[in-house]
């Protein structure tokens, strides 16, 4: 299916661990849909603490391979560009 095992595709759905751009990727292309649609429709966190600082996002883009800042790059422009719909 997606290289994943149940107990991780169920961690994922109960909001225990978080999946990666390639574990996305691979859900989207299983499912037929863009990243975007997925992230468009996965719900918000309640939890306050789950927020990050502008620093601790830099931090994190900054260990991701220029073709995954690309992708980043490309679903901010789509997240963006759907505000207020």
């Amino acid at each position: 299916m997606v290289g994943k095992s149940t107990e991780t595709i169920s961690r994922i759905e109960n909001g225990a661990t978080l999946p990666g751009l390639t574990t996305l990727e691979s859900f989207a292309k299983h499912l037929g849909v863009d990243v975007s649609d997925i992230l468009a429709r996965a719900p918000l966190e309640a939890n306050r603490d789950a927020e990050i600082s502008r620093e601790q996002m830099l931090e994190l883009v900054d260990l991701l391979s220029q073709a995954e800042r690309k992708i980043v790059r490309g679903l901010m422009g789509l997240l963006i560009s759907n505000r207020g719909r």
